[in-house]
């Protein structure tokens, strides 16, 4: 997961996370420290990126510009774009485009 997607998703603090302390561990992980590569244990956590059980499984709506403003509001900025000072427009990612992601 990258870091952006847990920072939006992982509620802050304990209830976040699951920490395991003195785990067993492998000395080949890059960022250990010495001491934890050669005791074989470290601290491993666990983040809950989950939605919370008071939300009953109700999610929040789905947000951006292709699903938060309407076809002929999107078309407009769209065609206007460099007229607001823009270069030319993004490329979509992953084959996305406006409207149809």
């Amino acid at each position: 997961m990258k870091l952006c997607g847990r920072s939006l998703r992982n509620y802050p603090g304990s209830a976040g996370e699951i920490v395991f302390g003195d785990e067993n561990t492998n000395p080949l992980v890059a960022f250990l420290t010495t001491g934890d590569k050669m005791s074989f244990h470290t601290t491993k956590v666990v983040y809950n990126c989950l939605a919370p059980d008071a939300w009953n499984g109700k999610l929040p709506k789905r947000t951006s510009f292709s699903h938060g403003y309407s076809e002929q509001l999107r078309r407009h900025i769209e065609k206007n774009w460099s007229a607001y000072g823009f270069e030319d427009l993004p490329t979509p990612k992953y084959g996305f485009i406006a409207g149809n992601s």
